[in-house]
């Protein structure tokens, strides 16, 4: 008998894929048609049928392994997208490849793709592409931090902007002050081409690998650095793809937070009654699948998204009225938990080790709303990562330590 998070195939799950399938064969052909460009049919069937392949295993395959057909979805077009396009048909896919030809009127491979896949498709399809397709999170997305300690506090997520001026900004000092312009001739495109190409996706990679170790996220660069965010967070506000829960089946557990790689309270929207609206969300599917009652899914719907539900460094996403702070974490020392009650009655915490095992517990009594802290001594404890489970009532807040 399947357990209660054990997902079953159903055919609702191939209409997605299937549309995607079929709205993307019908851009190759209606683009071949006006244009005689036969590449058009290959191009765009390809990548639709990437998608549909990836998007299809991952509703056929059982819970544990749908995380397969996301990734095989990013390899397909992720490789084609920088392999063939970029080395070989000699594109800039790189967001500096789309200023230089938008400033030249160029109706090359990265305008196509950025109008498509990052400004005219977001509404649409909501920041799929930095799920399925995005062929950095390809490769970062293979780096063992998939679980987020939360979003740091400050002005970090000011550094994509900052970077998207520093693009723009390069670019334009290129075109006007130096008036370089890349040649459209062969041999010429591979000589301006290569070098910008080569240069940015190197950058990228060694910025994205050393932000997931030094913070523990495969995403950090997606949340901090990425550039595309000033296009992708504009258009996935009037997204008609989003997720959505059923707020009167919800157990306020916590889990779909704590799975999300963009560190969204999945769990707030769906409490308010309304779909996941934050423009950090990336279609990855993965809280409606870490989900343990099942109730999230991808629905189509019109709405438009200002609210950012998000949680910080420190923070844990649980029961409305029941947060918990821990700190430190990592941590090598003693770890205090700071507890916030909704109401009175008993309240529990206890620490599980990586293989389920309870290692800690301690009880006790509120009187009321407010506030109870707790504090563990990790000892002689091996290092790892460690569940820790908070009980007040019938509301519940669970979470990761390290222990180093």
């Amino acid at each position: 008998m399947a357990t209660k998070n054990e997902k079953g195939f159903s055919p609702h799950g191939l209409i997605l894929p299937l549309v995607l399938l079929v709205v993307f064969w019908i851009l190759a052909l209606v683009l071949w048609a006006s244009t005689g460009v036969v590449f058009y049919i290959f191009n765009f069937g390809y990548i639709g049928t990437s998608l549909g392949i990836g998007i299809g295993l991952y509703e056929l395959l059982p819970r544990r392994k749908k995380p397969i057909g996301r990734r095989v979805a990013q390899f397909l077009v992720g490789f084609y997208m920088i392999g063939f396009l970029g080395f070989v048909g000699f594109e800039n896919m790189q967001i500096e490849g789309f200023f230089f030809a938008f400033l030249g009127g160029y109706f090359a491979g990265a305008v196509i793709h950025y109008l498509i896949a990052k400004i005219a498709g977001t509404p649409l399809l909501h920041r799929g592409w930095c799920a399925w397709a995005c062929w950095t999170a390809m490769v970062l997305d293979l780096l063992p931090f998939k679980r987020s300690r939360g979003r740091l506090h400050g002005r970090w997520e000011w550094l994509r902007y900052a970077h998207f001026g520093l693009s723009l900004g390069i670019v334009l000092l290129f075109w006007f002050a130096l008036a370089y312009r890349p040649r459209m001739d062969w041999p010429g495109m591979a000589w301006t081409t290569l070098p910008w190409l080569i240069t940015g996706n190197l950058l990228y990679y060694a910025t994205g690998i050393i932000l997931a170790f030094a913070l523990r996220d495969n995403r950090a660069f997606c949340k901090y650095v990425c550039p595309i965010a000033f296009f992708l967070k504009i258009g996935s506000r009037f997204s008609l793809l989003k997720i959505k829960g059923e707020p009167e089946k919800c157990t306020d557990c916590g889990t779909c937070a704590l799975a999300c790689p963009m560190d969204i309270r999945i769990g707030d929207y769906v409490k308010e009654g309304h779909r996941v609206l934050s423009s950090e969300c990336i279609l990855c599917l993965t809280c409606t699948n870490s989900c343990p009652e099942n109730i999230l899914r991808v629905s189509w719907g019109l709405d438009v998204g200002w609210k950012e539900h998000l949680y910080k460094v420190g923070e844990r996403p649980g029961a409305p009225g029941l947060r918990v702070i821990v700190s430190p974490n990592p941590s090598r020392e003693t770890v205090h938990f700071s507890c916030a009650i909704p109401g009175p009655g008993p309240l529990s915490l206890s620490i599980y080790d990586p293989a389920g095992r309870l290692v800690w517990q301690s009880d006790s009594w509120c009187q009321g709303p407010g506030s109870q802290a707790f504090s563990w001594e990790p000892g002689d404890a091996s290092p790892g990562v460690y569940l820790y489970l908070v009980r007040s009532g019938q509301k519940t807040a669970r979470g990761r330590i390290v222990i180093k």
